[in-house]
């Protein structure tokens, strides 16, 4: 094989992963997307508010944005179901 064809080859392959979004942004994006509709007063989730461990997400926000996201808790395990193909059990 020719060696400029190898380099090419890695290099596109490499750059593939490089396109994968962190499972803890697409969490993130989904459930701002909930509060962007459903809320009267949208806020922004900062990068570290977000996390999962095992099957089951954990959320590090104010109170009043938490207790919005457990009330709507089964509409976003679905919408990351259906849409992410991420499966969760659930969001504390």
């Amino acid at each position: 094989m020719d060696d400029d064809f190898k380099i090419n080859h890695i290099t596109g392959l490499l750059n593939k992963f490089k396109k994968f979004t962190p499972v803890e942004v697409r969490i993130r994006n989904t459930i701002q997307l909930f509060l962007n509709k459903y809320s009267n007063e949208p806020e922004e989730l900062q990068k570290g508010s977000v996390s999962c461990r095992g099957s089951i997400i954990f959320i590090n926000v104010h109170p009043y944005l938490k207790q919005f996201i457990i009330d709507h808790k089964q509409d976003i395990l679905n919408t990351l179901k259906e849409k992410e193909q991420l499966f969760f059990s659930n969001i504390q």
